[in-house]
């Protein structure tokens, strides 16, 4: 045979090769749809167990600042000038926290207990 003829015995290596890139091509789609289909798994999981607890009761810092001054006024005599509460107090039962106030050039503090989830406090006068 020389160097021109071309051999019919010999198989032509280009459709093997189409066949190689057409596998590898559909078992790398195989893998991200599996990977994908994983993912969306998980998520749905993950979205399904939140936990929806709601967000926690915070007392009403014009309701604390109102139940305080009027339990200092039932003890002491002179109104409360100055009054300094926590913000943002959650209403867990059994919290115990401080107010500070000022009744003119005399101050004191407050112990505020809370009783209850709804906001019921207990106030004890200081000072």
């Amino acid at each position: 045979m020389t160097a021109t003829e071309t051999s019919t015995d010999t198989p032509d290596a280009r459709p093997a090769e189409a066949v190689r890139t057409r596998s590898s091509a559909r078992t790398a789609i195989a893998v991200f749809t599996a990977v994908i289909a994983a993912c969306a798994v998980v998520l749905t999981a993950k979205v399904l167990t939140l936990d929806t607890a709601p967000p926690p009761r915070l007392i009403d810092q014009d309701s604390l600042a109102k139940q305080v001054t009027a339990a200092i006024n039932g003890v002491k005599a002179a109104a409360v000038t100055k009054l300094e509460c926590p913000t943002a107090v959650v209403a867990q039962p059994g919290l115990t926290f401080e107010c500070d106030y000022n009744q003119g050039f005399n101050g004191g503090t407050a112990i505020v207990t809370v009783h209850d989830d709804m906001g019921a406090l207990g106030i004890e006068i200081r000072g």
